[in-house]
């Protein structure tokens, strides 16, 4: 294991790390030395890294979403939460890009698992151009996925409670829930969200509700229904419930719109741009058909 250390250390793989126990685990995943991997997906370091630490949960031959069984996109979540363990940061970027409409840069499925510090150096949405451009050669992307024109910040106006009524329903109508005969209401972070207004799914411990200030239609969220801030702070079932519950979302998406990509995203903790703090799972559609 020093010797693999020493290699790392030569190539930059260690930069960052906080201690040795950390950079041990990251050359073992990398490297195939105690490998945590499974039948599906496994953890490596990323190529090109977009900063220190960042690691790639990567299909050995799925290439797409639509390619995993659940319990096997199940594990692409724990595996996320490993890669967490292995690096700790103050919070992390969570990117899929599902498929080419989504801007997909290689053949095999992958995740981004981006560590982030209160004190780096990348600024606001930088973060999104540079998994945007990451190839594993660090050739730039040029894959930038069916057009998509985001607002900006300053741009974007919440909606009101009608019309996210309205899409609501719409989604209901596909996912087949049903909204409480009684007034209720779902915590999400310091909100409570009237169940008519947003919450178009749910499920035994999680739930699904469309967006206050959506970057464009079809952007809706999938969250737990504890709150809690951040991924590692999730039980197993949780984390499993709510892969499964992405997977029915995605599926209600793609029958709606017809899209043939998907943005999957999830930004965990404030240093990574979280403006709510309960665990949400961004759903963008891209390259709609109708």
């Amino acid at each position: 294991m020093n010797q693999i250390l020493s290699a790392a250390k030569r190539v930059g793989l260690l930069e960052g790390l906080n201690n040795t126990r950390q950079a041990e685990r990251l050359v073992a995943f990398t490297l195939g030395y105690r490998a945590k991997s499974s039948r599906s997906c496994k953890i490596e370091a990323a190529k090109n890294a977009i900063a220190k630490g960042h690691a790639i949960v990567k299909a050995e031959t799925a290439r797409r979403v639509d390619d995993w069984t659940c319990e096997e996109f199940q594990d692409v979540f724990f595996k996320v939460r490993e890669v967490e363990r292995i690096v700790c940061a103050d919070a992390y970027n969570i990117s899929i890009k599902d498929g080419e409409a989504a801007g997909q840069p290689i053949r095999n499925f992958h995740v981004h698992v981006v560590p982030r510090f209160e004190d780096d150096a990348i600024e606001g949405d930088e973060i999104y151009e540079l998994i945007d451009d990451w190839t594993p050669t660090g050739t730039k992307n040029k894959n930038k996925g069916a057009p998509m024109e985001l607002p900006d910040d300053s741009q974007r106006r919440a909606r009101t409670a009608e019309v996210m009524r309205n899409e609501a329903e719409t989604y209901r109508k596909l996912t087949g829930f049903v909204v409480p005969s009684e007034s209720t209401a779902i915590k999400f972070g310091p909100h409570s969200i009237p169940i008519q207004d947003q919450v178009f799914y749910k499920s035994s411990l999680s739930f699904a509700l469309v967006n206050l200030k959506p970057l464009q239609v079809g952007h809706v969220l999938v969250c737990p229904l504890r709150s809690v801030d951040r991924i590692r702070d999730l039980r197993e079932d949780e984390i499993s419930d709510l892969a499964k519950s992405v997977l029915k979302v995605r599926a209600m998406l793609y029958e709606q719109y017809g899209a043939k990509g998907f943005n999957i995203g999830i930004q965990d903790g404030k240093a990574a741009g979280q403006s709510v703090p309960h665990v949400h799972v961004h759903l963008i559609p891209r390259g709609r058909q109708r």
